[in-house]
């Protein structure tokens, strides 16, 4: 409803908004372009489980995009989308996941300070070509968490499971949020004390988020779920 709110006069794909396809137009959304990433992933990712190799396939997709950009550079475009380097980072979470299921102990024990060269490498030549560092790091991080948490050795408090449910809509919402209330603070007598325009930002971006997720992404989810179960229990 309000393209502009965050950049006045930047143009927006009503097709791009909506269906989240790879094409020219940009969505109203700014933050939307990584959810264009993502669905062609899960396509992708989907195609190569049915064909039965999943890690294999995505792992030859990963290779291509970084071949891909080292012969060409940064293609970018709406015909790469799918090629671009930042979509070879998708593969270290499947790695990840395809670690912890088969629980191979000799990757974790260099996990640690393959973590720690990856993010010292990323933060002194730090940019968005070397962010594939970061993303390597990370999924590293999530494997060790997760391994932690399931021997027992970490234990999540309730309250953060729910805020990380809520995330995907935190992260929905957080760019439109901040932008109106910036733009507010200017003509109020916040605009002298930005450490208290930042908390104010993040706390109702995060709180705008928590109600979105509670009246409409989860209710969404749970109505998606019947209906698959549904249709699953009317086919047997």
């Amino acid at each position: 409803m309000f393209p502009d709110l965050s950049a006045l006069g930047r143009p927006w794909s009503w097709i791009a908004s909506i269906s989240l396809v790879p094409t020219s137009g940009a969505t109203a959304l700014i933050v939307a372009w990584t959810l264009r990433h993502e669905l062609v992933f899960y396509a992708l990712f989907v195609l190569f489980f049915l064909l039965g190799r999943p890690v294999v396939l995505t792992g030859v997709w990963a290779v291509s995009c970084i071949l891909l950009y080292l012969l060409f550079g940064n293609t970018g475009g709406p015909h790469f989308y799918q090629m671009g380097l930042i979509d070879a980072e998708f593969f270290f979470g499947v790695i990840a996941a395809f670690i912890f299921m088969r629980d191979v102990q000799i990757v974790k024990e260099f996990a640690r300070p393959l973590v720690i060269l990856t993010l010292v490498t990323f933060f002194l030549f730090a940019n968005r070509t070397t962010s594939i560092l970061f993303g390597f790091a990370v999924s590293l991080i999530i494997l060790l968490t997760v391994s932690r948490e399931q021997c027992g050795k970490l234990s999540v408090p309730r309250f953060l499971i729910f805020l990380g449910n809520a995330s995907y809509s935190i992260y929905l919402v957080h760019e439109p949020v901040i932008s109106l209330l910036s733009r507010m603070a200017r003509r109020t007598l916040l605009r002298d004390f930005p450490v208290a325009v930042v908390v104010l930002n993040v706390s109702a971006a995060v709180a705008i988020g928590v109600v979105f997720h509670l009246g409409f992404e989860r209710p969404s989810v749970n109505y998606a779920r019947r209906a698959i179960g549904k249709r699953a229990a009317f086919q047997e």
